[in-house]
């Protein structure tokens, strides 16, 4: 009993779908296979019993075209096509219901599953416009029956009830449609930027908020996912960390603000000369750290120089020439966390500042 109910009431969506794609889906199945059952009954009903062969015919057809659209519509790809030919059927087969029937047996009670099929799955605008458009024909037909249809009982009074139901009908529907659809685009943009803040949120506990490049806290969990995948993958890089010379005297004479655009300055140098995969951060005050992707000593050496070198030509603003000293070490296989080669890289930064500054140091196996 359950799976008959299941049949009639529930569709299969897939999770993936976005919410108005899932309703439409829904709706169309559900009366696509009302309509499957319904108009199966009506059909046998008018051929055998009434003897209506014109509309058990048109039924016949009906059913068809239910039962073929319910097998197009597994694949979503096929929705707004069978939203299309669905609704060009239905608006063909109550036209031809209405001037056939001329609301015997108050016919035109069936009339109410057009909006309510029509405007949800077409939208607001769309389904306003050709429900508005179906009724405004309807209308008109069933003006021009007063008088004759129904046996005569069709009358003016009849008519006025009709079109007053319908159109309050039709109403409650756009306006129930306008509603749902705006809350969801309500939804939508609060959900992005809530998405927004929390990207800006994340990326400002990753950045340092002066020069705009990776932080400490943000450099140690990029260094232990390199170690990590050296290690599975056998592959080599390098860390490299830079100092400012004198940064102090900068600070002191120029003043603070002066130094900051300094680290500004030098952070896009270190940014444009360095390649995608490679990964800059600010270590902390004068200090970034370089990590430098599948490349070896050699190679993480003359990147550097060449690093160092654009520095020193650089001409900074006010302060002119800026120095820097660079300590390089490349990961051997065996460090299992980063302080371990951060040591090595800040050993040797040592040195060149002993052996005279504004130099690359190399940390050579032993």
């Amino acid at each position: 009993m359950k799976s008959v109910f299941d049949f009639f009431l529930f569709s299969s969506c897939e999770e993936d779908e976005n919410y108005f794609d899932i309703r439409k889906k829904e709706i169309i199945q559900i009366f696509l296979r009302v309509a499957l059952f319904v108009l199966s009954v009506f059909s046998l009903l008018n051929y055998f019993v009434y003897e209506n062969y014109t509309i058990a015919g048109v039924e016949f057809v009906s059913v068809f075209l239910a039962g073929y659209f319910l097998i197009a519509l597994e694949n979503i790809q096929n929705l707004e096509k069978i939203i299309l030919y669905s609704t060009v059927s239905l608006f063909l087969f109550f036209l031809f219901f209405l001037l056939q029937n001329k609301n015997v047996d108050s016919g035109f009670l069936w009339f109410v599953f057009f909006p309510l099929f029509v405007i949800p799955t077409n939208g607001f605008k769309r389904g306003t416009l050709l429900t508005v458009f179906f009724f405004s024909v309807v209308f008109v037909l069933a003006y021009m029956g007063i008088g004759s249809w129904q046996e005569g009982e069709w009358n003016i009074y009849a008519y006025i009830r009709f079109v007053a139901v319908y159109t309050v009908l039709v109403y409650v529907l756009a306006v129930n449609e306008w509603s749902l659809e705006h809350s969801h685009r309500l939804f939508l943009e609060k959900e992005q930027k809530e998405q927004k803040l929390k990207e800006k949120l994340k990326e400002s506990a990753e950045k340092d908020h002066l020069t705009n490049l990776y932080n400490r806290r943000k450099l140690h969990e990029i260094l232990n996912r390199k170690i990590k995948e050296a290690q599975r993958y056998n592959r080599s890089f390098c860390v490299a960390i830079l100092d400012i010379d004198f940064f102090k005297k900068i600070n002191d004479t120029y003043g603070h603000n002066k130094g900051d655009e300094v680290l500004k300055e030098l952070a896009e140098i270190l940014q444009t000369n360095l390649r995608e995969t490679d990964v800059v951060g600010r270590w902390g005050g004068e200090e970034f750290l370089l990590i430098l992707d599948d490349a070896s000593l050699e190679d993480a050496y003359k990147k550097c120089e060449t690093i160092r070198k654009k520095i020193e030509m650089n001409r900074f603003e006010e302060v002119m020439k800026v120095t820097c000293s660079i300590g390089v070490a490349e990961y051997s296989g065996k460090e299992s966390i980063f302080d371990e080669i951060i040591e090595k890289a800040d050993f040797v930064l040592y040195q060149a500042k002993e052996h005279g500054r504004n130099r690359v140091e190399q940390h050579k196996a032993a």
